[in-house]
């Protein structure tokens, strides 16, 4: 909790906070966990992105899969982000121990320029507008790209706001333009699967998606857990896969060393249940938010030739070569692996199945959330071996370099950064499995 200090800086940092946060939203739902909710996605921020934008990032990732889940109208998100999250988050950081607590008059300044573009206005897009590639790519330039951790969130959200249920034009318009099209259609993936399951997908897009057994395994550990913080059975207690081999791993990144096994192999889906054991399809709506987050990243990655083409009208060409959005399969195997934003969101969700048992129920269970960011520093640095051929962000890079050093912790490890530049969009990319449990 030490290794990465508040960050005050007027750079806004880039989407690596919100790319992996998405899938806690889809836990952590509904209004009596909306404060667990934010302190979890921002401090999942803090591990790399420790800005007020940063954690922002991650905090909006996340709730969108929470209020997809909860049935809330894409239309009315905004609202709910700038009058209801934003003034959480600004209360969450500025209730801190004084050692982490930023400025008050800064974290209000950037509170403001966050809810810029979400007070509508100039920024919203047509759906005229977002059908023309360069029309997008002129407007998703304005705004940042996606590579930043402003831009990454408010284009998925108007993507996935203006394409209205249908996944084809999500992937156009979330995937097919010139700037971080792995992250947004990440993003925006996982927001969709969390709103509409699967069944407006095509099977054979998502079925061979790089990590798939093992996002099968996880979703039903976690969509047991999200029936327990709502009331439900508490879940059997077993331990995240690992996707490479692995032993016991000793954490002691923030504290006392905690135990945890590495599983695997079916023993997570077994240990939920007969009938989640024999699962070969995703669960529920935790399941589609991972697996739709994922094929959303490797479409826009295209093994980094699409993420890095700053021209949306030529991915659209390369589509339709392909035979259409639709027809796009990617697997590792045909050479569409997933980038470093579904290795870091799964991450995230593994710490969260490793601390099941004490999970926080509020932003005031300092206890719980200690354990559960002990474990997510740990997942994140331990998946970091992971990244050969991902393209992760050298912000996202250097947190895992101050959480690995010797007596790290994870609450101080990265600085707090009082930025107006903006940063990348790593805390986003990986946060939206957050909202699918809290």
């Amino acid at each position: 909790d030490t290794a990465v200090p508040y960050e005050a800086s007027e750079k806004i940092p880039g989407c690596g906070a919100a790319m992996r946060a998405m899938g806690i939203g889809v836990v952590y739902h509904g209004e009596g966990l909306r404060d667990a909710l934010v302190a979890v996605a921002a401090e999942s921020a803090a591990l790399s992105h420790h800005s007020f934008a940063g954690c922002a990032s991650a905090v909006v990732s996340a709730a969108g899969c929470a209020l997809a889940r909860e049935g809330v109208r894409v239309e009315a998100w905004p609202h709910i982000i700038v009058e209801d999250l934003l003034p959480r988050l600004e209360h969450y950081l500025l209730s801190r121990p004084a050692s982490r607590r930023p400025a008050a008059e800064e974290v209000s300044r950037q509170r403001r320029r966050f809810a810029e573009p979400w007070r509508g206005g100039g920024s919203q897009m047509t759906l005229q507008h977002i059908a023309d590639p360069e029309h997008r790519d002129k407007h998703f330039a304005a705004l940042g790209g996606g590579w930043d951790a402003l831009s990454s969130v408010y284009i998925s959200y108007e993507a996935l706001r203006l394409a209205d249920g249908d996944w084809e034009k999500l992937v156009h318009y979330a995937g097919a333009h010139g700037g971080d099209s792995d992250s947004t259609l990440a993003i925006a993936g996982a927001w969709f699967g969390a709103a509409y399951g699967l069944e407006r997908t095509p099977k054979k897009q998502w079925a061979a998606v790089e990590k798939f057994a093992e996002m099968c395994e996880m979703s039903a550990a976690l969509e047991q857990i999200r029936v327990h913080l709502h009331g439900g059975v508490a879940p059997a207690a077993v331990s995240a896969p690992l996707s490479h081999a692995g032993k016991a791993a000793l954490v002691t990144a923030g504290g006392a060393p905690l135990q945890i096994t590495p599983a695997g192999d079916g023993r997570l889906a077994a240990a939920a249940g007969p009938a989640e054991a024999r699962l070969k399809e995703p669960s529920g709506c935790v399941g589609a938010a991972l697996v739709l987050s994922a094929v959303g990243d490797s479409i826009g990655f295209r093994g980094s030739e699409w993420e890095f083409c700053e021209h949306g009208k030529k991915i659209e060409a390369a589509m339709e070569r392909l035979g259409g959005a639709l027809a796009l399969v990617p697997s590792r195997e045909t050479g569409w692996p997933v980038s470093d934003d579904t290795v870091q969101h799964l991450a995230t969700l593994r710490a969260i199945i490793d601390a099941q048992g004490a999970l926080p129920m509020s932003s005031r269970d300092a206890g719980a959330l200690d354990g559960l960011m002990r474990r997510m520093a740990h997942w994140h640095v331990l998946t970091w071996a992971d990244m050969d051929g991902r393209a992760p962000g050298k912000r996202c890079g250097r947190g895992v370099q101050a959480l690995s050093q010797p007596g790290a912790r994870w609450d101080t490890a990265v600085a707090y950064e009082a930025s107006e530049k903006p940063q990348g969009c790593g805390a986003s990319m990986r946060a939206m499995g957050i909202g699918a449990v809290f």
